[in-house]
């Protein structure tokens, strides 16, 4: 089943067989065209979406003109624990970054797997606080003053690992500048540097970070 990513990346796989057999066979499976929205800011609690295929964009509620684009999302990646377990209105937007398939479990079936296995509020606790880990690495990654710094902390966040056991970002020098607020001429320059220490290669549309341990040592430290 194309959903069997769900069991070996992210949130799912590191949760009991049991509960993964049950999440994959009460959810359903939605298809997303490009730019299409899974949901905006400020829509009514709902479910809680797996990433089967493809890459999500999380957009920050709008404010003025500044850039909403957050974090760029791959295969594993899980959202809406937020809203589905406090029942609040949605926080942010996620907009399909081409052809995506998801898995949507609803919050009602959520609810109900809960009361009848009331160990499962664990692991979804664990994805709620998976999910504020992330956030605090952006929160920390946007008050680096240097901008090598804070370039290099971004792709240590959004790098993905793939069959190939290589780490790509799937972002280009746009969609950088606008999750790190950074101009596209400062990223520009922090992709060069980086690029002269051999940690990372620039592709198009994106970039391969070459030296994942190096990369991920230079941000500790910075």
């Amino acid at each position: 089943m194309m959903q069997d990513i769900l069991k070996k990346k992210g949130w799912l796989s590191a949760t009991p067989d049991g509960f993964q057999r049950t999440v994959l066979a009460r959810g359903d499976v939605l298809s997303l065209r490009t730019a299409e929205s899974l949901f905006h800011a400020g829509d009514d609690p709902g479910g809680i979406y797996g990433l089967i295929k493809g890459h999500l964009e999380l957009h920050l509620a709008a404010r003025g003109q500044s850039p909403t684009l957050a974090h760029i999302a791959g295969p594993g990646f899980w959202a809406g624990d937020f809203a589905a377990i406090r029942g609040a209105p949605r926080r942010f937007s996620i907009l399909a970054r081409g052809e995506c398939t998801v898995l949507r479990l609803s919050r009602a079936e959520m609810q109900r797997i809960c009361q009848e296995e009331p160990p499962s509020w664990r692991y979804l606790a664990d994805l709620a606080v998976a999910n504020l880990g992330l956030t605090l690495d952006f929160a920390e990654m946007l008050r680096r003053v240097d901008s090598i710094a804070r370039v290099a902390a971004a792709l240590a966040i959004l790098a993905e690992d793939d069959a190939q056991g290589s780490h790509i970002v799937d972002a280009s020098q746009a969609d950088l500048a606008a999750m790190t607020r950074l101009s596209r001429g400062a990223v520009n320059a922090a992709l060069n540097a980086l690029e002269k220490r051999g940690w990372i290669a620039r592709r198009y549309g994106g970039v391969s970070v070459t030296n994942p341990a190096a990369l991920t040592d230079f941000v500790r430290h910075n």
